[in-house]
């Protein structure tokens, strides 16, 4: 089982301002929104990060684990009427998610090369959404799946089972005028015209970069922990499960 590292910076803890269910039209959808805490969002859509799905975070590293074979995931249509977040986020992963997850092929990597640093970045999701929910009682399943592979939860890094994920089809990043340098100048706004939809929004001195992604990806997340809590006669370790009331995204 490989084990994949994706480097994040995020400056913010992000939250989830408002999820409707979409169900039937002559249903009331039930509303997830403030109260529900534990959804966190990630800074860049990624067909990692998914319902049923363990990570680690460590150092600044988020490693993906794997999926857990046994844990059943259903997804169900939802919309959502307004989110919208602020992060530092790497250039390189604003470009290459504008080019790896959408049709717009054969742009970032001429532009790439003069992209710098991180941007502050607001981002937003839309289009046709979805909720993958895990079904049932997960955590057992996880621990299982865990212990099965061989790993063991090791001191100065953090697991966690992912169970939910919010899914979207549509990305906005909104850019300042002021941090186009960062992204190559005005340079990449003209090699992206065309190809995503962008729109200047003098009012606000900023740039937005519209795409839509070629299939639903994740873009929110509900994780609890994987923590230990001791060790038998024979050195297994006794695993179980904690809520999380913290980002889990390592911060710039």
């Amino acid at each position: 089982m490989r084990i994949i590292k994706t480097r994040f910076a995020v400056s913010a803890v992000l939250s989830l301002t408002a999820v409707v269910l979409a169900g039937c039209e002559t249903t009331k959808p039930p509303v997830v929104g403030p109260a529900n805490v534990g959804y966190q969002c990630l800074p860049v859509p990624s067909e990692w990060n998914a319902a049923g799905s363990v990570i680690g975070i460590s150092g600044g590293v988020v490693l993906q684990i794997g999926q857990v074979d046994d844990i059943e995931v259903k997804t169900s249509l939802v919309g959502v009427p307004k989110y919208s977040s602020t992060s530092s986020v790497e250039t390189g992963l604003v470009l290459k998610t504008l080019e790896t997850f959408t049709t717009t092929k054969g742009w970032a990597a001429n532009i790439a090369a003069n992209a710098k640093g991180t941007v502050n970045v607001t981002t937003s999701y839309g289009g046709s959404t979805g909720l993958a929910l895990t079904t049932g009682q997960p955590e057992p399943a996880a621990v299982k799946w865990f212990k099965g592979k061989g790993y063991r939860v090791e001191a100065g890094t953090r697991y966690y089972l992912i169970r939910e994920a919010i899914q979207a089809t549509e990305i906005s990043y909104e850019v300042k005028r002021s941090d186009l340098a960062k992204l190559g100048g005005e340079a990449t706004i003209k090699a992206v015209e065309g190809k995503v939809n962008v729109i200047d929004r003098q009012a606000s001195d900023t740039y937005a970069l519209n795409a839509t992604f070629a299939k639903p990806l994740n873009v929110c997340i509900k994780p609890v922990e994987l923590v230990a809590k001791g060790f038998s006669a024979t050195g297994e370790q006794f695993l179980e499960f904690a809520e999380v009331k913290s980002a889990i995204l390592p911060a710039k």
